[in-house]
Formats: structure tokens, C-alpha cells, sequence
């Protein structure tokens, strides 16, 4: 070791390093400075620091072996063979002056240090954030918010009003791109200018750049008196030299905005079937009330940031004071759709009455507002074939319609369940708009359903360091992370997205469903806690003690956390029907029919009523009264006015249920009448799986082999990851009624472990280990079954039938008494039970010959 140290002492290395310490700390101040002054963005230095960074090593091998010399860069000299130095003399014979080494030395490293920030100097007018500069895209325009010289805080949002009107006035434009401001935003975030609701001048050009736009609008508002003109410049972004100048003066801002586009036009040469467009006035295309704008404003800032429920008081107080606003009604009915399943007292039918009151009123007037509503309506309504059709033909209008493209996404994410499609059309949004954060939340959809949680978790990092501040960073790291199975890092990276907004619903989610399915009791307990004394205003830690509780059977910890919770929140119903929930898991189905029907009348609310029918029908199933669960789901499928899509599911699910209950004529009959309502593929293959489950029922393997090469042909058209699982279920049906029981549970093995398709056929597939002699894999797949305690629909099915393979794997065994003891604890379940039911009868017929054998 001493040698070593001497060796770089002798070779300098140790003055080097300090040497280019100092000198990059020299740069790196010059730096900080005089890049500002030069109105060159904040990531410029951490570029130099990097480029710093990546030469110290370089510099420290190079003053290792190297020294520089006259005659160039020559190895160290006791690295070569001993010979005869000759020191260098002129032709003359005067010996030429050479530095000493040190000195030569620390002048390569200089010249190292020069030469990568030359390279830096180079590099950054030709670098983005994230690699090159987009190329410049003709015809296409960035709108700045105009500067109100008389309140330069803007506290009214005058500026940024003016340069949404100009956006809107001009956003109709087939040839000519118009940059969404939020787009500009984002860019001048990534440039370290975050929080700004306005484009700081010193940087509009680098924005501009990054954006690619060729063209650069910038204004002045100025108010005297009524009188308000408005200063306009039209910039050549490359150049940055002015094109044109204009000024309007009046009273009426609206029409000020129509008067400086009628302008623009002239100047940016747009056709004169694009003029037609544009000459439209903007107050008929928005509001002529500012105030009304100004909410509208503050709802997208909250859209954006996904915080829906506030946005949806701001539209509704924008509508409220121009009921004509049109540009309220899409954004309030998006945010209303995506809030019904996230707050519950967002009614599901509020974003069909928003989208109805802007078509049936005709209030739009472009052939872009018609069709996104008219696409949103058809999602909302679950026909994704037409709302795809109809996306589809608004971006090949507009190509640079971001909502367009994020509908077709939605439309093929649910519909045809295309994931590379549906990705294509996401990634289109954020190439538009990166700020765009509903298109992240699908792609990270998208990235489960294909388990590519390491692809990811990379994505999400970036996400991370793109919106620090936004806690959909950590959300979004966590759910890649729990995909990766590290449950303990992904449950502290939720606590990270609350530490940033204490009301973030979906984090509490998330830590609900970790700690009730991955969590030890002990963490899941102690997180609970942790988070009620964290959050004593949020219902979160509650959630998670309950349904954590109600997993140890613990129903008094659990009824008293859920309680707890509703009266945190007494809108919250869903605590009532949890509670309802839990004294039917009791076995006390009287008192829980009772917590449910007390829902509705709290309420007061429609959609509440239907949620506490689908806890009815559950509890009815469970106790195998499958006709009362039958005529719920009939009653609102006949009484209620449900999209086409919705009545499917209801008959699907309706077909389900009389296959219990083994009536099925009926069932045959529901599934035909869902394939006459034109359903999509993937309910399509939903129906078939349905009617080979049917037939499996019935033992009549040759109909579901016909139904699967229907459904593989099917199938094909349509490449999805739901498509293969439904395959599969069908597959292993098959199999196992044909008696090939290997075969089937390959099939099944395909079905991962956690998904509700799979947990139904559990019961199946414990029947084959009972044919197959498999006696214990019978019983370990009844325990599975019993502690599917999370999902109520799975539990009605699954609890029952837990008992009854409990007690056929016993039976079989020849542990009579043990069977007798399961079959009587499913009669118990089963007591009023349709008398007609398959199941039920030969449950009954099994007691009877047991107490004949055991006496």
C-alpha cells in the first residue's frame, strides 16, 4: 500500500486530482453565473457538472500513464525500456525550454477540462433534456400567455385566459399544429421553472424549441380605463426575429381575440377553408363570462393533477354561470366517469347527463366537440366499438388531438382489449401533451397486464424525476414495485405519495388491498395504525384494520374499524355495506340483509340502490336462494335504463347464477339473448365461457369443444391477455368434463394465482383431485377457496363450496364423521336455499346416507 501511494505521488496523480477539483469548481461557478445571463436553461449546468463528472477519472488514468510532451502524448517514462534522454535542442543547438512535469501535467488536465466544456458548449443548443432536440415541425405554433402589464401576478388569469382563446380559436386547424399550453408548461417545468401557472420570456424560446414549434406568439394586455388593447408578436422561433407585430384596441375582450386571430391568419397564410373554421367567434366556441372561464381554468389545473372531485365543483360553477360554456361539458364528464370510482358519491349517471346536455343541445361548433362527445358517450355506455370508430375518425382529422387520442386509447384498453394498440394510442397523447397523466395511469395498466413490472418500475423512475412534486411518482413506483412482489418497499412508497397529498384516495387503496392480501397480520396491523394516527381525517387505516381483521376472522375489530370510518365519512356508504359484509361473513345473514337495505334510504341516491342490489344478490347466492338473486338483477335490468353494454353483464351474469341452480333452460337462454345484443369480443368470449361452463354442467363436452373453436376464431381477431385466460378456462372445462384431468390442469396453470376468473374454477379443480384419488391437494385447494374472504362475489361462490369439497374429499377418504360435519355446516348456509337447486338436493341426499352409515 505504501509502495502505491509513493507510485502516485510520483506520477502526480495526487495534484492532478486536486488540480481538477479546483479548476472544475472554478467552471462550475462561472457557470451558475453567467449561464442565466445567457438565458441558457438550468439543466445546461448539470450538464457541465456531468461532463465534470465523467472527465475526473479519465484525467486521473491519463496523468497515471501519460505526460505530454513537445512531441506529443508519451507514456511515462519508467514505463518504458532505460535509455539515454536526449533533452531537445533547436537547429541552432539552444535547448528549447520544456515545463516541468507537474507543470506539463496539470496543463493536460486543463486542457481536458476545455475540452469537455467545449463539447458542453457544443452539445447544448443541439441537446433536449433527454436527448436531441425534436426536430422543428413546419406550421406549427406555441401561444404564450399574454403579460397584464397592469397586474403582472395576474391574479385574474387574464393572460392565460387570452392565450386559451387563442389556442381554441385556432385549434381547428388541419395544416397548422397549435401547441396545448400545458404542453409548454411541462417544458418549462423540465427547464426547473415548475409552479408557474405562466412562460417565463427569459426561457419562451428554449420552450418553444423543445416543443418544436416553428412559430412563437407572444402579447401584452394593457387596461386603461374600459378601454383593453392587446400588443401581439409573431416570432420565427430558429431566428428568433419577429415576423409581424399587431395591435387591437377595445372594450370586449372576445372580440379583441377574434379580431388579432383574424390577424394571425393573414400572417400564418392559412387556407381559406381553415379561415371559415377560425372565423367562427371564440365567445360562441367558449363563454363570453370570464368569471365562468377563470373556473374552468382552475377545474383543468385540477383535471390535470387527476384531483376530480374539485374539478368537477369548479365546472359546475363555470356551467352554472354560462350554462352554454361548451368546452365544460367533455372535461366535466371525463372527470365525473373516472370520479365514480373513486369517490362513491359520484353517481355513475353524471357524466352521461353532462355529455347529453352538449349533444342533444347541439351546444357544440366544431366537428372536434361532436365527436368527443359523441366518442365519450359510447365509452362511458361501454359500446368501445363504436367509441373506437369514432376516435378513430376524429384523430385522422385532427392528428394532434390529444383527447382524441386518449379516447381511442380508452376505447381499445377496454374494448378489444388490444394492449399494443391501446399503448400506441397513450403514448401518442404524452408526445403531444407529456403532462397528460390519465394516458401514464393506463400505460402502467398496460405494463401489469403484460407483467412487465421491471420495464416499469424504469418507467415510473423517470415519471418520478419528471413531477417530483406529484405523488403519482411513488403511486405509480409502487404499483410496479408490488408487481415485483417487494410488498414492504411498495407499501412505503404509497406512505410517500400521501406524505405529498394526504387526500390521495388511490394510495390509500393500494395500502389497503397490500396489507389485507400480501402483509403479514402484525405489519398490516401496525400500518393501519400508523396511518389513523398519521391521518386521523382520512378513512385509509380504518379500511385496512377491517378488511385485515375481518381476514382472522376478528369481526368485532373489524365492525368497529368500519364504523369508525362512517363516521369519518357518513357519505361513505360503502362502510355501511362493509359492515353489512362483515355480519355476513358472521353467518348472521338476517342482520346483514338488514345493514344493506338501510343504504338507500340514507342515501337518497339512485346509484346506491343499485350498489346495494349487487350485495344482495351476493348474499342471496351465498345462501343458495338463487331466485331472489335472479329477480334482482331482472328487476333492474327490466326497470332501469341501462347501456346496452351494462344490460350484457347483467344477463351474463344472471345466465351464471341459473347454472347453480342448475336451471339450465334458462341459462341457455340468457346467453342467447346477450349474443343478440351485439356485445364486444371480449364479452363475446366472456358469454362463451359462460355457456361451456353450462355445458359442462351438463356434461355435454361435445358443445363446449364447438364453443371453443367459435371463441378461438374469435380470439384471433383480437390479441389480448384477457382473450388468453378466457381460452384457457375454457380449454381446462373442457378437459376436465372429458375426464383428462392432466390436460385440464395445465390449462389451469395457466390462470395466475389472484385473478377472479381463476378463483371461481378453484372449485373444479378440486373435484379433479377428488376423481383423481388427490385427496390432500382436494383439501389445500378447500382452504384456498375459504380464505377468499376479499372479494364478495368470489366469497359467495367460493365459501359454500369450500364446505362441500371439504366434505366430498372426506367422504372419500372414508372420514365419514369429518364429511357429515362439512356437509352439515353448508346445509347450515344452504338452509333456505331453493328447494329445486341441483346442488342443494344432492347435499341432502349425501347427509341422509351418512347418518345411515355413521348411525
Amino acid at each position: 500500500m505504501l509502495k502505491l501511494i509513493q507510485e502516485l505521488k510520483r506520477r502526480k496523480v495526487f495534484r492532478v486530482a486536486g488540480v481538477y477539483a479546483v479548476v472544475a469548481w472554478i467552471i462550475m461557478q462561472i457557470g451558475e453565473v453567467t449561464f442565466p445571463a445567457l438565458l441558457l436553461p438550468e439543466w445546461a449546468l448539470t450538464l457541465v457538472i456531468v461532463l465534470l463528472l465523467i472527465g475526473f477519472p479519465i484525467a486521473i488514468l491519463l496523468s497515471w500513464a501519460f505526460d505530454i510532451t513537445p512531441d506529443g502524448i508519451k507514456r511515462d517514462p519508467q514505463d518504458l525500456p532505460v535509455s539515454k534522454s536526449v533533452m531537445p535542442q533547436a537547429h541552432d543547438g539552444v535547448p528549447i525550454f520544456t515545463a516541468p512535469a507537474r507543470y506539463r501535467k496539470v496543463g493536460f488536465t486543463i486542457g481536458g477540462l476545455a475540452a469537455l466544456a467545449l463539447i458542453g458548449w457544443l452539445l447544448l443548443p443541439q441537446m433536449g433534456l433527454f436527448g436531441l432536440q425534436p426536430d422543428t415541425e413546419a406550421n406549427s405554433l406555441a401561444v404564450l400567455n399574454f403579460e397584464n402589464l397592469r397586474d403582472i401576478a395576474d391574479k385574474e388569469r387574464l393572460g392565460q385566459i387570452i392565450q386559451e382563446l387563442i389556442i381554441t380559436d385556432l385549434s381547428e386547424s388541419q395544416t397548422f399544429r397549435v401547441f396545448s399550453s400545458q404542453r409548454l408548461f411541462d417544458l418549462q417545468n423540465q427547464l426547473g421553472h415548475s409552479g408557474s401557472r405562466s412562460i417565463d420570456p427569459s426561457v419562451a424560446l428554449e420552450v418553444a424549441r423543445m416543443a418544436g414549434a416553428s412559430t412563437l406568439l407572444t402579447g401584452n394586455i394593457i387596461q386603461t380605463g374600459q378601454k383593453t388593447i392587446l400588443t401581439s408578436r409573431l416570432i420565427e422561433v430558429d431566428r428568433g426575429t419577429v415576423i409581424k407585430s399587431q395591435r387591437v384596441e377595445g372594450e370586449d375582450i372576445y372580440a379583441l381575440v377574434d379580431e388579432l386571430t383574424s390577424l394571425m391568419r393573414m400572417d400564418l397564410n392559412l387556407s381559406s377553408t381553415e379561415v371559415q373554421v377560425i372565423e367562427i367567434p371564440v365567445a360562441e366556441k367558449t363563454t363570453t363570462s370570464m368569471t365562468a372561464y377563470q373556473h374552468y381554468l382552475e377545474g383543468i389545473d385540477l383535471f390535470n393533477e387527476q384531483k376530480f372531485k374539485p374539478a368537477i365543483e369548479h365546472f359546475q360553477q363555470a356551467i352554472q354561470i354560462d350554462s352554454s360554456f361548451t368546452n365544460v361539458y367533455y372535461t366535466m364528464a371525463m372527470a365525473q366517469w373516472w370520479a365514480q370510482s373513486i369517490y362513491h358519491e359520484v353517481r355513475p349517471e353524471a357524466a352521461l347527463q353532462s355529455l347529453n346536455t352538449l349533444l342533444k343541445g347541439e351546444l357544440y361548433q366544431t366537428t372536434k366537440e361532436k365527436l368527443l362527445a359523441e366518442g365519450a358517450y359510447e365509452l362511458f355506455t361501454q359500446n368501445f366499438t363504436r367509441a373506437e370508430e369514432l376516435f378513430s375518425q376524429l384523430v385522422n382529422i385532427l392528428p394532434y388531438e390529444k383527447d382524441g387520442w386518449y379516447g381511442l386509447g380508452e376505447a381499445i384498453f377496454h374494448g378489444s382489449q388490444d394492449l399494443e394498440r391501446a399503448q400506441e394510442a397513450f403514448e401518442k397523447v404524452l408526445e403531444l401533451d407529456p403532462d397528460y397523466k390519465l394516458a401514464y395511469r393506463h400505460i402502467f395498466d398496460i405494463f401489469a397486464a403484460k407483467n412487465l413490472y421491471e420495464q416499469g418500475r424504469m418507467q415510473a423512475v423517470q415519471f418520478l424525476s419528471l413531477f417530483p412534486e406529484s405523488p403519482w411518482g411513488p403511486y405509480y413506483l409502487g404499483l410496479m414495485t408490488a408487481g415485483l412482489e417487494d410488498y414492504q418497499r411498495a407499501a412505503e412508497l404509497f406512505v410517500e405519495a400521501l406524505t405529498i397529498d394526504q387526500e390521495f384516495v388511490q394510495a390509500f387503496k393500494s395500502l389497503v388491498n397490500i396489507a389485507s392480501n400480501h402483509l403479514d397480520y402484525t405489519a398490516a396491523i401496525t400500518l393501519a395504525n400508523d396511518l389513523i394516527s398519521g391521518y386521523p381525517n382520512q378513512t385509509g387505516g380504518y379500511e385496512i384494520k377491517g378488511y385485515v381483521a375481518r381476514t382472522r376472522a376478528d369481526y368485532t375489530t373489524a365492525l368497529k374499524a368500519f364504523e369508525a370510518a362512517y363516521l369519518i365519512k357518513p357519505s361513505g356508504h360503502n362502510f355501511g355495506l362493509e359492515i353489512g359484509f362483515t355480519y355476513q361473513m358472521m353467518g348472521l345473514y338476517d342482520t346483514a340483509e338488514e345493514k344493506y337495505n338501510e343504504i338507500p334510504g340514507l342515501s337518497g341516491d339512485d346509484s346506491w340502490e343499485s350498489a346495494t342490489n349487487d350485495y344482495l344478490v351476493n348474499l342471496y347466492s351465498e345462501q343458495g336462494q338463487y331466485r331472489r338473486a335472479l329477480d334482482i338483477i331482472r328487476q333492474d335490468t327490466d326497470t332501469m335504463d341501462l347501456p346496452p353494454q351494462k344490460a350484457i353483464g347483467n344477463l351474463i351474469g344472471m345466465a351464471f347464477i341459473a347454472n347453480q341452480s342448475a336451471d339450465y333452460e334458462y341459462a341457455h337462454a340468457l346467453i342467447d339473448s346477450a349474443l343478440s345484443m351485439n356485445p364486444s369480443i371480449n364479452q363475446m368470449l366472456n358469454i362463451y365461457l359462460i355457456k361451456s361452463l353450462i355445458c359442462s354442467s351438463q356434461d355435454d363436452s361435445t358443445t363446449i369443444r364447438n364453443i371453443i373453436e367459435v371463441a378461438q376464431n374469435l380470439a384471433q381477431n383480437s390479441d389480448s391477455e384477457a382473450n388468453r385466460l378466457f381460452m384457457a378456462a375454457m380449454k381446462f372445462g373442457y378437459h376436465a368434463t372429458t375426464g383428462n384431468y392432466q390436460q385440464a390442469l395445465e390449462y389451469f396453470t395457466q390462470l395466475e394465482k389472484g385473478q377472479e376468473l381463476r378463483d371461481y374454477l378453484l372449485f373444479q379443480k378440486g373435484l379433479i383431485f377428488v376423481q383423481m384419488g388427490e385427496y390432500d391437494q382436494a383439501l389445500a385447494v378447500a382452504d384456498e377457496m375459504a380464505s377468499l374472504v376479499q372479494r364478495r362475489n368470489v366469497y359467495a361462490f367460493a365459501h359454500p363450496r369450500a364446505h362441500l369439497l371439504r366434505g366430498r374429499a372426506h367422504e372419500a377418504l372414508g372420514n365419514l364423521v369429518q364429511a357429515r360435519q362439512n356437509y352439515q355446516r353448508l346445509m347450515g348456509i344452504w338452509r333456505n336455499g331453493d328447494e329445486s337447486s341441483g346442488e342443494r338436493q344432492d347435499l341432502l341426499n349425501r347427509i341422509v346416507q351418512l347418518n345411515r352409515q355413521i348411525g
